[in-house]
C-alpha cells in the first residue's frame, strides 16, 4: 500500500498512482503499444510511462468517436471534419484513402477513412534566395 508504479509498471488507474514525472497510459485496446516500453501486452493493464514529447509518436486514441467544436479531439484521435474540431493548434488530417500512414500516431494500420487530429505540418519554410 502506498507504493507507486515505476516506468513500465502497472496497473494504474490515474497519474497519482505513478512515480513522480510519470503518467498513467490509458490503452485503447488489447495489444496496443506502450510508449517507451518493450514487448506487447494483450491485457487491459494500464501502465505508467514517461509523458510523450510533442513530436513523439503516440498510439491512436480508440475507439474512434466524432469530434465536435464543443468536444474537441486530442492528438491521434478522430474522426474530425475540420481543424476547429481538434484541440489547440492540432489539425485534422485529410486522407486520400484507407491505409495512409498518420504522422505522429502509432498502432495498427489504419484502413478506415477516419480523419485524425495531428500536429500541424512544419510551416517554417524559409526562402534562402530572399534578401
Amino acid at each position: 500500500p502506498g507504493d507507486k508504479c515505476a516506468r513500465c509498471e502497472g496497473h494504474c488507474s490515474n497519474d497519482d498512482e505513478c512515480e513522480d514525472g510519470l503518467i498513467c497510459h490509458d490503452k485503447g485496446y488489447k495489444g496496443s503499444p506502450i510508449p517507451g516500453c518493450e514487448g506487447t501486452d494483450w491485457s487491459w493493464t494500464e501502465w505508467c510511462i514517461e509523458p510523450p514529447g510533442p513530436d513523439d509518436d503516440i498510439p491512436f486514441v480508440l475507439p474512434v468517436r466524432q469530434c465536435t467544436t464543443q468536444d474537441k479531439c486530442p492528438r491521434c484521435a478522430g474522426h474530425c471534419e475540420n481543424d476547429d474540431e481538434c484541440e489547440g493548434d492540432l489539425v485534422c488530417t485529410s486522407k486520400s484513402g484507407p491505409g495512409v500512414s498518420i504522422p505522429g500516431c502509432s498502432g495498427p494500420q489504419d484502413d478506415s477513412r477516419t480523419e485524425w487530429c495531428v500536429n500541424p505540418p512544419d510551416r517554417n519554410i524559409f526562402d534562402v534566395n530572399r534578401s
